[in-house]
């Protein structure tokens, strides 16, 4: 989905395998499609691989900076990179 609405997000095996498109996941609840997180992570439902998986809930919003180096969030002009999307797949907002 985020592919499909010009979210540019990493990945390189399209079958959950690899943690290429791991993104960080901040509301909703992810459902975990993918044989790269263990159990515990996908309990925590700290992180989605992209690829594969899918939203549990109405919405699912996602830090697409997930795993990179931040300093502060006003180091960075206040701006924060993530994505909201819907059941459906649309894109709320980047």
């Amino acid at each position: 989905a985020l592919l499909n609405a010009g979210v540019n997000v990493p990945f390189a095996c399209s079958e959950g395998i690899c943690g290429t498109c791991r993104v960080g996941v901040l509301d909703g609840l992810p459902d975990h499609r993918d044989n790269f997180l263990s159990a515990e992570e996908k309990s925590c439902n700290g992180s989605i691989l992209v690829c594969c998986s899918g939203s549990r809930s109405p919405v699912l919003t996602l830090d697409l900076e997930y795993g990179k180096t931040k300093t502060s969030i006003e180091d960075q002009g206040g701006f924060f990179l993530g994505a909201t999307l819907d059941i459906n797949g649309g894109l709320l907002m980047r």
